[in-house]
């Protein structure tokens, strides 16, 4: 499993991570920002700052796919496998259309890993990042 970047060429230097922060500042729809900035903390290793910026993320754009995933993986990564699934089971409610390929990657990687099977539900509002 792999960390799932929106704009993958723009998360690596620290002028990229002081543009984020900018455009955090201006932006009104701020989730993939946020997103972002999680991504440039979680490519330097840094879980620990990128999980509010994920949190944040996914409270600015609950339907927020890739917010949902990089939760998972942060959990998955420290070893917190039932916080991990509950996100990425949110990722696999919330992901649609060109998603569908990230889902089914999700669902192999934790059927074969763990003997995990989660299926899409409907998104469930009370569960919170």
């Amino acid at each position: 499993m792999a960390l799932h970047t929106d704009i993958p060429c723009l998360c690596s230097s620290q002028a990229s991570a002081l543009s984020w922060l900018w455009a955090l500042a201006l932006l009104p729809l701020p989730h993939v920002t946020l997103n972002n900035v999680g991504n440039i903390h979680l490519l330097r290793n840094d879980t620990i700052g990128a999980l509010p910026f994920y949190q944040r993320a996914v409270k600015a754009n609950p339907l927020n796919p890739t917010a949902w995933y990089n939760l998972g993986y942060i959990y998955e990564s420290r070893g917190e496998l039932r916080r991990a699934i509950r996100y990425y089971q949110q990722f696999i409610n919330v992901a649609e259309g060109p998603w569908a390929g990230d889902v089914l990657k999700v669902q192999s990687h934790l059927s074969m890993r763990y003997g995990v099977h989660l299926k899409r539900e409907p998104f469930d509002p009370s569960i919170k990042p």
